[in-house]
């Protein structure tokens, strides 16, 4: 198991989302990824490639391509943590993208997800994060009730997809609390690579690791923690 006991890290956190991103965008971006010279790649992608309408992937595409991204950064030998994707309210999505070119649930197509992300994770000797099943434990969303994914009540936004500050905050202690159980310790170069949620859309520092976004809460719970040492 993590010991809180192991020295602190030299850790430099790197926020690489872009909104609206997929698997087909992240592979057009990651020779970018590797000019930071990345010690440890934390991917987060799926939410675009089975939601937005306007971007859709299949499974098997988005199977391929995401064992594509993973097998590149092995190559190099970047270690890598899979994250899943977290829930999404139906109501609202179905507001902002067509519901007829979905065919599945929105929220059952994000256990597609969930479950590659694991097999991968486990057949490639990489780290997987289950943030979809933190969301999903607590009972979200709960659509215009819950404080975690964007709303009318919370926000002001027929959202339902980005999270609020809650909503990061519960994503950064759900992959420290992982990554703690799977005996990680991050260190060197970390660059949290994905879309509009490593992104942070919609909450203070947004695209940076400061602020609300989930590389920065993470950031933070390390420091706090006395695990990480900034260059």
């Amino acid at each position: 198991m993590f010991s809180n006991n192991l020295s602190s890290q030299i850790v430099e956190f790197i926020n690489a989302g872009v909104s609206g991103n997929t698997t087909t965008d992240l592979i057009k971006r990651q020779s970018k990824i590797f000019d930071y010279d990345p010690d440890w790649v934390i991917l987060m992608v799926g939410t675009n490639d089975m939601l937005n309408s306007r971007k859709l992937e299949s499974y098997a595409s988005y199977e391929r391509k995401l064992k594509h991204i993973v097998s590149r950064f092995k190559k190099q030998k970047v270690k890598v943590v899979l994250v899943s994707p977290p829930t999404v309210d139906s109501k609202y999505l179905f507001k902002r993208h067509d519901k007829e070119k979905l065919l599945d649930e929105p929220n059952d197509k994000l256990v597609f997800v969930k479950r590659l992300m694991e097999k991968l994770a486990d057949k490639s000797s990489v780290y997987f994060v289950d943030v979809f099943g933190a969301f999903k434990s607590l009972g979200l969303p709960e659509h215009n009730k819950d404080e975690y994914i964007m709303n009318v009540v919370n926000s002001g936004y027929e959202d339902g997809v980005h999270p609020t500050p809650k909503g990061y905050q519960l994503i950064a202690q759900t992959i420290d609390s992982s990554l703690k159980y799977q005996e990680v310790v991050l260190s060197g170069t970390v660059v949290c690579f994905g879309d509009s949620i490593t992104f942070g859309q919609g909450v203070v520092g947004e695209g940076t690791v400061e602020g609300k976004t989930y590389p920065a809460l993470l950031r933070e719970i390390l420091k706090n923690e006395n695990i990480l040492n900034e260059k």
